[in-house]
């Protein structure tokens, strides 16, 4: 008989204490949720996002200190900065690891998406960089093609001139050595417009 008074005495405290805790919180605790995207660190970007810190996605210091390699690889710590390109295949590297070892699919779909945006954002600049190249070279050959241009219609005057050079040096007013013809260098040097 005690047994069973005690049985539903603990059970009795163990149904108060559930109640008491739903009538302060209002519904019963939920099991932790997974990690989000926002909680998975970025490994192409330069603090990681995520407010994981050097921890990384749950406190994992596998993540933390491939993030400081790379800083120090980056030249953050010490020495010179690496280039641009470099720095991208080293993140792209360290994004490729932490893929094959994500602990979850969430984790594994999150750096999925990081890597295939920042593959986009590199490819954007490539293109856009080469953009720029091209304009530059167009104006580069319009202005060659203006300077052919303006000396194409000024052929009269310039023979003409270079014909009365020619017989004042013939009649000796002029020293021959000092005869040069306009080769137009100034806007044709590197594609050898003009007069040898």
């Amino acid at each position: 008989m005690k047994c069973i008074t005690a049985t539903l005495l603990t059970i009795c405290l163990l149904s108060a204490t559930r109640m008491s805790a739903q009538d302060r919180f209002g519904e019963e605790p939920s099991p932790p949720s997974p990690a989000s995207k926002s909680d998975i660190a970025n490994p192409f970007e330069d603090p990681p996002s995520g407010g994981a810190g050097f921890m990384g996605a749950e406190g994992d210091m596998g993540m933390g200190m491939e993030m400081m390699d790379m800083d120090m690889e980056m030249g953050m710590g010490m020495g010179s900065p690496i280039s641009s390109a470099e720095q991208f295949r080293r993140r792209l590297k360290t994004a490729i690891k932490r893929i094959g070892s994500a602990k979850n699919q969430e984790e594994k779909a999150a750096l999925l998406k990081y890597t295939e945006t920042a593959l986009q954002n590199r490819y954007d600049e490539m293109i856009a960089g080469r953009k720029q190249d091209l304009e530059r070279l167009k104006k580069r050959l319009q202005q060659l093609e203006n300077d052919l241009q303006r000396r194409e219609a000024a052929k009269d005057r310039v023979v003409e001139l270079q014909m009365q050079s020619a017989i004042l040096a013939a009649e000796g007013l002029l020293d021959i050595n000092t005869l040069q013809p306009s080769s137009g260098r100034q806007m044709g040097m590197e594609s050898g417009y003009g007069m040898e």
